[in-house]
């Protein structure tokens, strides 16, 4: 059996990361996409139990991907799934990438199994989701993230608009979710 993780942010997850996981899915076994903490990467518009249920949701339809969360060193979470390889996608930041890549390798890590985006995802990421967030709002995003995201997004920043704390709307993700699948099997 061959075991994969393909970790990132996914902040939010976007249609390129879901590609590269359908392409992921297909050549491995079993495929653990991990939205990680990212101490570079302050600010995040989602807390990372927020980033899992997205990405579980997303990825419904491959029974042999499983979506987790997880704030600490990725080599070691690959380790401790035994991760026989690392997935990742070789897009714009190749070089980064690569030097990622490397000191995997070079901490006892698997090596990294790379997929190259198609030119309809190749210029999606979840910097520009959240800048068009921020700029034309979150409805501008249905063609960028998967079914469901834009949802939540609009319902998770609506809660956090309302005062509440930051990380204190762990159950949008679910419910808003739990509502969208009711609605499309009542149809």
């Amino acid at each position: 059996m061959t075991v994969g993780l393909y970790a990132g942010s996914f902040d939010p997850m976007h249609r390129g990361h879901l590609e590269l996981v359908e392409a992921a899915a297909r050549y491995l076994d079993r495929l653990f996409v991990v939205a990680a903490g990212n101490p570079a990467k302050p600010g995040s518009l989602l807390s990372l139990e927020q980033r899992r249920e997205l990405i579980a949701a997303a990825t419904a339809h491959l029974p042999n991907v499983e979506g987790l969360a997880h704030a600490g060193l990725v080599v070691a979470l690959a380790r401790e799934l035994g991760a026989d390889v690392l997935v990742r996608g070789m897009g714009k930041e190749q070089r980064v990438e690569l030097q990622m890549a490397t000191i995997n390798v070079n901490l006892a890590g698997p090596p990294t199994l790379f997929f190259a985006p198609t030119d309809a995802t190749a210029p999606i990421s979840s910097r520009m989701v959240r800048q068009k967030i921020r700029l034309e709002g979150v409805d501008a995003n249905a063609d960028l993230v998967p079914a469901g995201t834009v949802d939540v997004l609009r319902t998770t920043l609506a809660y956090e608009a309302s005062g509440s704390r930051r990380g204190g709307a762990e159950g949008v993700v679910r419910d808003v979710l739990s509502a969208s699948s009711a609605e499309v099997n009542t149809a």
